[in-house]
């Protein structure tokens, strides 16, 4: 609630100067709440955290705006293996609907590089083999 005034605020004086550059709209923690923050907000994507359901997410806004994130950035920090997965999953369910791959939140320090790498080329190489 305290956040939508102020970003719609911010969202309209962009538009007015720049009306065809999309703007991300963040509300961390908000998880179910998106769906009055987007609309009030005029953004154009939402960024979604790692504990908003996917399913839902899709769901909502997968045909309105462009979805953002989700990725967990503590299973990103932790198993390499299953956060492969995580992100294989994740580009399956949103594949039909306009997303970034992108983390739920920012990368924690203790992060392996690694792990960052293994699934920036999970993205690469699943954007490269769905164009062909």
């Amino acid at each position: 609630q305290a956040v939508i005034r102020p970003t719609a605020q911010i969202v309209a004086n962009v538009k007015k100067v720049y009306p065809d550059i999309p703007v991300i709209g963040f509300a961390k923690g908000a998880s179910l709440r998106l769906a009055r923050y987007a609309r009030e907000t005029g953004i154009d994507a939402v960024a979604v955290d790692a504990q908003t359901p996917r399913g839902w997410a899709k769901d909502t806004f997968g045909h309105t705006h462009c979805l953002q994130g989700n990725i967990d950035n503590i299973l990103l920090s932790s198993d390499k293996q299953k956060v492969i997965d995580d992100t294989h999953a994740l580009l399956e369910m949103w594949d039909d609907v306009p997303f970034i791959a992108n983390l739920g939140h920012g990368i924690v320090p203790h992060t392996p590089i690694d792990n960052v790498a293994a699934i920036s080329e999970v993205i690469k190489h699943y954007r490269r083999a769905r164009s062909v």
